[in-house]
């Protein structure tokens, strides 16, 4: 008797060939381009000076993940769409957003989301002084309960704001340096790409008929230079 096999489907419309779709592809995220905010970032040294606003008051014999890090994972979620907290349990996987906080695919994975939501209820007055000094007066509508939980939310958007500012910048004299940031994430964020890791390198294979591949040159070209 032939068995069927459960993780292989036919779809039966398609004459030409046997159109048939699995799910061993590999390691794949639809966020490449989240690299490109990693990039951008790096540029505007933002993460790692708003990292320097906040005391850990954790016991670093039990952390798992530092500070600068728990900043970029929750930064680039919100440049990328995923705005709410428990979006991280499913990210915390995704080889793209792994790969921006410097982690390989075989690293331990990021953070869940109840150590991000630690790190926003956390906060102190002072934290929040020295964040808002750093941001300056800058200000982004956006929902949580608790005040400086508020507060803390605020300085994330805050992040992702300029952190989206710094890469149009990279790409003056295009259509995309005035583009609004939906249109953006779509075009230059929300990117499927194979990932492939190796001994000594980590490939993120995009797809060959990709329509902005010209402008995602463009942008990790500029970037680059800017960062010489």
């Amino acid at each position: 008797m032939t068995k069927c096999n459960t993780n292989q489907l036919r779809f039966s419309y398609f004459q030409k060939r046997n159109l048939t779709v699995d799910f061993g592809g590999g390691e794949i995220t639809s966020d490449a381009g989240i690299l490109l905010i990693r990039q951008a970032d790096d540029k505007l040294g933002l993460v790692k000076g708003f990292a320097n606003c906040i005391t850990d008051q954790r016991d670093l014999r039990y952390v798992d993940h530092d500070m600068e890090t728990l900043l970029r994972q929750r930064v680039y979620q919100v440049v990328a769409g995923y705005e709410d907290c428990n979006d991280a349990n499913m990210l915390k996987s995704d080889p793209a957003l792994k790969a921006a906080c410097e982690k390989l695919l075989s690293d331990d994975d990021l953070a869940s989301q109840p150590t991000l939501s630690r790190l926003e209820n956390s906060m102190t007055t002072k934290d929040m002084y020295r964040t808002a000094n750093y941001f300056l007066d800058l200000y982004m509508r956006l929902s949580c309960h608790r005040f400086k939980a508020n507060q803390f939310r605020l300085f994330l958007h805050m992040a992702s704001y300029w952190i989206v500012q710094r890469l149009r910048e990279a790409l003056q004299k295009t259509e995309f340096a005035t583009m609004q940031i939906q249109q953006l994430r779509l075009r230059l964020l929300k990117i499927g790409a194979q990932v492939i890791q190796s001994a000594r390198r980590m490939w993120f294979r995009l797809a060959s008929g990709y329509a902005w591949k010209n402008i995602f040159i463009l942008a990790q070209k500029k970037l680059a230079a800017d960062s010489c």
